[in-house]
């Protein structure tokens, strides 16, 4: 990924898009709402859906609007205990119902850290 000093004139890196969150802030936001160090890592994505791969929390990287809400409910899920490994083991290869738990568990996960999470999400 280039910094700004090697970005072509005129075109913004993912980390200062001119629309969205910068990646520091995103960073902020993931450990104060988990509680634990994390990366936010962006990265094209086929599918536009965040995921968190060990420390890191993993976002499409232009950095939209919805990089923030993805960053908010990955952390709350993180810090809801939502990925524990038995839980995980009963999930794999199972798409639909993974797709369902989290559906269901991130917006548990903001229902119990409510007060952490930005009124707005």
């Amino acid at each position: 990924m280039p910094t700004s000093a090697e970005a072509p004139a005129g075109e913004a890196t993912p980390a200062e898009a001119p629309e969205g969150y910068s990646l520091t802030g995103l960073r902020m936001l993931s450990q104060a709402i988990s509680g634990r160090p994390l990366e936010v890592r962006p990265e094209p994505l086929v599918d536009p859906r965040a995921y968190v791969t060990g420390n890191a929390i993993v976002v499409e990287e232009s950095l939209t609007f919805a990089a923030r809400d993805q960053v908010v409910v990955q952390a709350a899920m993180l810090a809801a205990g939502s990925f524990e490994p038995r839980v995980m083991r009963a999930l794999m290869g199972r798409g639909r119902s993974t797709s369902r738990y989290c559906a269901l568990e991130g917006v548990r996960a903001v229902r119990v850290l409510g007060g952490l999470i930005p009124p707005s999400v």
